[in-house]
């Protein structure tokens, strides 16, 4: 497909754009664009998704390998539900 994966830091080769790859979308034509995610606003605020074609991205940094979760899931039944044992 392309060399960004989902999670990889990227910049922006026209824009300037430093953000990370938080969707990635291939249409039946063949063109691939990416979702970058830019950081928080200096008010700590989100902004606004911007797509790009993948050719114009440059990947500046891999999204760490991901932490197995060893602690064992134990079920609640829900939101604000106790577990019941059934007969």
């Amino acid at each position: 497909m392309n060399h960004v994966k989902l999670g990889d830091t990227v910049t922006d080769a026209v824009t300037g754009l430093i953000g990370t790859a938080v969707a990635i979308t291939e249409y039946l034509n063949g063109c691939v664009r990416v979702q970058v995610q830019p950081p928080l606003d200096k008010d700590g605020k989100m902004v606004d998704v911007c797509s790009f074609d993948a050719e114009q991205l440059e990947v500046i940094g891999h999204m760490p390998k991901r932490v197995k979760i060893t602690q064992d899931v134990v079920r609640t039944g829900g939101h604000d539900r106790k577990e019941t044992s059934r007969p």
